[in-house]
């Protein structure tokens, strides 16, 4: 049954935020829902520097890899659309690419994920797949690199019989904590616990208010001293092994991460619920400043509302120097230009893309940030650099957030010196009718933008665990 999502519980949102309202219809999550998002235990694939996995030795232009990824860690062995991996690039020598696709298909012309410079650099990426759950990786460049490769989730295929997982709510990607603003500097082995708090209203007294799984968070490591990373994870248990995010000395740099959380508490307040959701980030190593901003989160349930994901043909569909999808030229200092996204790469009811986005031979130390407009230029930045590293962030990147436009665009921005940027797409999330009220007399587009209007309040605080 259809039940209808009523007026925002609380006036609470993130500072300079679209989120302002709970949604006002539900998506009914059902068992076993395609696109659906799963958590899984935090596992490492390979590390062709050790051999684990099986495999040693560089990853270059002149070689591929490929593992089996499903029926261990949580993964089950059938229904598996694709994996959620975070590939680190490490003891490389300049710049240079991975390119990550279902093994047994051929390699696409795309980049998954781009590195520059010495320092160890790590970058999530959404790989379909194969029957036989393996997944290939492949150099690109001039350079080559040693791989490690982390599984943190899973997206539920057609064929899943597993109950449903997440499904997705963007948002502007917008800085929603900052060390620096605190002073709460982070030292080896110090913890930001962060507390976020969500609230789902309903004028249904049926109303089952979703469960928030996991966020999609930027991490930023700025002006960091020594060599270290930072850890983020749900703050249950122990702390995993696996970085979210590694850095060197001086070298601030940007990183995206699917990160589950703890619910810590739930209540019931002016016809629907509040409740209040953990996470932790952990330096280690070095002592650096922290940025933190949600891209969105997954939630679950009976009455759980989102978009649900479908991978795509991976395709180049931003790149400066020939003018594909933008105006051709280097992008300059403290300046944003706007793309338009080929129409391959979404549907009508496509809310956000998975985009990996490089900025290209920087003159100068520099941050890129990605957002829905010219607006918002400087928003949490995905990509940090020094002068002649190419490297990339990986965005789940939401399109023009009030779809005002009928063009599918991102805006990027440049702080310092000049960068070409190149972007791919290789995946997208669609809002469905099911379960959605009066959702047959819309279109695709008008449903997206009914929900995305109306989304739920959040929160963000944190406090600083000092290890000393």
């Amino acid at each position: 049954m259809s039940r209808r999502i009523a007026a925002p519980l609380l006036a609470i949102a993130l500072a300079g935020s679209a989120w302002a309202a709970a949604p006002t219809s539900a998506h009914a999550a059902t068992p076993g829902a395609m696109g659906t998002y799963h958590p899984s235990t935090t596992a490492r694939v390979a590390d062709t520097q050790s051999g684990w996995g099986g495999r040693t030795g560089y990853v270059s232009s002149k070689n591929s890899v490929t593992y089996t990824v499903t029926g261990r860690n949580g993964i089950p062995s059938t229904g598996v659309s694709a994996v959620v991996v975070q590939l680190t690039a490490f003891d490389q020598h300049g710049n240079g690419a991975f390119v990550a696709y279902a093994a047994g298909t051929s390699r696409p012309a795309a980049v998954s994920f781009a590195y520059g410079g010495r320092s160890t650099q790590v970058g999530r990426v959404t790989v379909p797949v194969s029957s036989t759950g393996r997944i290939s990786v492949a150099g690109a460049g001039a350079y080559q690199a040693h791989l490690r490769i982390d599984v943190v989730g899973w997206y539920a295929s057609s064929s899943s019989t597993a109950a449903a997982g997440g499904l997705y709510l963007p948002s502007d990607l917008e800085l929603t904590d900052d060390t620096r603003m605190s002073g709460a500097r982070l030292q080896p082995g110090d913890q930001l616990e962060e507390d976020l708090e969500i609230g789902f209203g309903s004028d249904d007294p049926n109303f089952q208010a979703p469960t928030v799984v996991a966020l999609d968070l930027n991490i930023s490591a700025l002006s960091p001293s020594g060599t270290g990373g930072l850890t983020a994870w749900s703050g249950t248990g122990r702390r995993p092994y696996v970085p979210s995010l590694e850095f060197g000395n001086h070298d601030s740099v940007s990183s995206s991460v699917i990160v589950p959380v703890t619910l810590v508490s739930s209540q019931s307040e002016g016809g629907g619920t509040v409740a209040t959701y953990k996470f932790v980030v952990g330096a280690f190593g070095g002592s650096t400043d922290v940025a933190l901003s949600i891209g969105g989160f997954y939630d679950q349930g009976r009455d759980a509302f989102g978009a649900a994901y479908r991978p795509t043909a991976p395709q180049l569909a931003v790149n400066t120097v020939t003018g594909l999808g933008i105006t051709k030229g280097r992008l300059g200092a403290d300046s944003a230009r706007l793309a338009t996204l080929p129409s391959s790469a979404i549907d009508d009811g496509t809310v956000a893309v998975n985009m990996t986005t490089a900025a290209v031979a920087p003159t100068a130390g520099t941050w890129v940030a990605q957002t829905t407009d010219l607006l918002n230029t400087r928003s949490t930045s995905i990509i940090n650099t020094l002068a002649g590293a190419t490297r990339s962030g990986t965005l789940t990147a939401e399109l023009d957030s009030a779809m005002n436009s009928d063009l599918p665009q991102v805006g990027f921005y440049n702080g310092k010196g000049s960068i070409d940027v190149q972007a791919w797409t290789y995946g997208r999330f669609d809002f469905t009718d099911d379960g959605v009220v009066g959702a047959k007399s819309l279109s695709a587009r008008q449903l997206a933008k009914r929900v995305l209007s109306q989304r739920p309040t959040m929160r963000l605080t944190h406090k600083v665990i000092r290890a000393h």
